[in-house]
């Protein structure tokens, strides 16, 4: 969450099953505006793992904007890692 807004994963932005990846706890969290994307959204930016230990790009997009790219994976809940 970000203030009032959930944000969630989806298959769409990520090489990998999105269902397989976790946040280290310290992993930083940052927000970034895209005006091309959905719209013009605030998309959460972090490095996560997936796969247990595979470093991956995590990109999550507000709610209320999912599959609005095509079907795909999504998650609220991601597995938080030591």
């Amino acid at each position: 969450m970000r203030g009032p807004i959930v944000y969630c994963l989806e298959g769409v932005d990520h090489d990998v099953s999105i269902l397989s990846v976790s946040l280290p706890r310290k992993s930083p969290v940052t927000a970034e505006h895209c005006k091309d994307m959905l719209g013009s959204v605030t998309v959460l930016l972090a490095k996560g793992l997936a796969e247990g230990d595979q470093p991956v790009q995590l990109t999550a997009v507000p709610y209320y904007a999912w599959q609005n790219r095509g079907i795909d994976e999504m998650t609220v809940w991601i597995v938080e890692a030591e």
